[in-house]
């Protein structure tokens, strides 16, 4: 099947879709690993919604689409037509995604690698015609006093002599330069309304007194849609991250807080080998780093650093956050290979986190992990969630009633690391934490 993502920056639609092929049993995790592409957000961070609620990574995009066979590598057998879910980075509305079969993805292909004017409307395409009265004829300046009343009459009079002289794409650049040059000019266009009129056209010569050209009227190009993305950008971007509530005071805490919960698993932790040294030898670290990204050349541009704490030093360790696993990984095989030895390990094995696994009911889906993380704290205080590393989220299943939270809401089910002290906490309170109205059970391992 073909999937396209047609865009929404804050209401232009003007943005040209992408359009990509997908096999026909892929999952929406496969999807989202797409999207990550293309549309440059990270994979974490990607939500992709029904009009009624979040569609899980396991889900088969057949049968969400209600395609008869899921395992038809060839093509649908039913029309799609253009099915739509939304896209969403975090709770941001970033587009919609349409689903074609294969013969409907090549036919939307065609269409949109067709001239941006081929796919313009009668009604939205620029007037074709522009007049421009030239400053040395005499008749011009006499007639550019009247030029309020003559569009109407322009396209009403008949005259058979009226010829329009069509010019090469030269003339017509040179033309337009003219104009635009020479603001003593008087440069008319043609109001649309009479381009599509029924009638006959008037005698432009003998109205205006002037040379009629036909040439494209260009307009110039504009900046402002592309700033408005990347600012969009740059504020959702700024959201990827877990800050305090109190963003006026000083942020005390360590800085794989800020990372957001889902995103810890990719944190890496680099130490020393010598235990000797007082801490990691940045300056041999970052020296070693750069050699790496020289040596590597385009590949580097495949490597995804969290905006949040990408490079920090904690007591005598560097914190390193990744946005995936290969990114992780590549930073695992550098560390390996530097002189002094340095060993590097992730966030979840260096403090030695524990598996658990609880039912949360989505009373406002929206909200991040990293607020509903907050929120436990609020309600069990001593509670501290800054480690807790969430590797799973899944909707629970409708038949499990004995683990439902809420009857009124979706449940998932998170698959979360948490620290030694978190589980303590947790274990004197009979395995549960308050959460809004409801006990939340947590389930360890043996």
């Amino acid at each position: 099947m073909f999937v396209k993502v047609k865009f929404d920056a804050d209401g232009n639609a003007s943005l040209k879709p992408e359009m990509f092929e997908l096999k026909n049993n892929a999952t929406i995790g496969e999807l989202k690993q797409k999207l990550e592409v293309k549309v440059g957000l990270p994979l974490a961070r990607l939500n992709v919604k029904s009009f009624h609620k979040s569609l899980e990574n396991e889900e088969y995009i057949t049968n969400l689409l209600r395609v008869q066979d899921k395992n038809d590598s060839t093509s649908p057998a039913t029309t799609l037509n253009g099915t739509a879910f939304s896209l969403y980075h975090e709770k941001s509305f970033v587009g919609f995604l349409q689903f074609y079969t294969i013969p409907e993805g090549k036919s939307q292909q065609d269409f949109l690698n067709l001239p941006k004017s081929s796919m313009l409307l009668p009604v939205d395409r620029l007037p074709h015609f522009c007049e421009a009265s030239d400053s040395q004829d005499s008749s011009a300046s006499s007639a550019s006093n009247k030029t309020n009343t003559s569009f109407e009459s322009a396209s009403t009079s008949a005259s058979s002599e009226a010829r329009k002289r069509r010019v090469s794409a030269s003339d017509e650049e040179s033309a337009a330069k003219r104009i635009r040059s020479n603001l003593m000019n008087v440069v008319k266009v043609i109001p649309q309304q009479n381009l599509l009129s029924d009638k006959p056209p008037g005698s432009m010569d003998s109205i205006f007194g002037s040379k009629i050209q036909v040439m494209a009227c260009k307009s110039e190009p504009s900046t402002s849609s592309s700033a408005v993305e990347q600012l969009a950008e740059c504020k959702n971007r700024k959201t990827d991250c877990c800050m305090p509530k109190n963003c006026r005071k000083r942020d005390t805490r360590p800085p794989y807080a800020n990372t957001m919960p889902e995103n810890r698993r990719y944190g890496l932790v680099i130490t020393n080998q010598n235990p000797d040294a007082d801490g990691v030898d940045t300056l041999a670290l970052m020296d070693h780093f750069h050699s790496l990204f020289e040596e590597s050349g385009a590949s580097v541009s495949e490597l995804n650093f969290s905006e949040c704490a990408s490079t920090q030093t904690f007591d005598s360790s560097m914190l390193v956050v990744c946005e995936d696993e290969e990114t992780a990984q590549w930073v695992m095989s550098a560390v390996d290979g530097m002189c002094p030895p340095h060993s590097c390990q992730p966030l979840i094995e260096f403090f030695g986190l524990l598996r658990t696994t609880f039912v949360l009911p989505l009373v406002s889906p929206s909200k991040s992990l990293c607020v509903i993380f907050a929120l436990l704290e609020s309600q069990n205080p001593g509670l501290d969630t800054n480690k807790w590393a969430v590797v799973k989220r899944s909707t629970l299943d409708c038949n499990d009633v004995e683990r439902q939270v809420a009857q009124f809401c979706d449940n998932v089910v998170i698959e979360v690391y948490i620290d030694e002290e978190s589980k303590e906490f947790i274990t004197e309170r009979c395995s549960k934490l308050r959460y809004c109205f409801w006990q939340l059970r947590f389930s360890f391992d043996c």
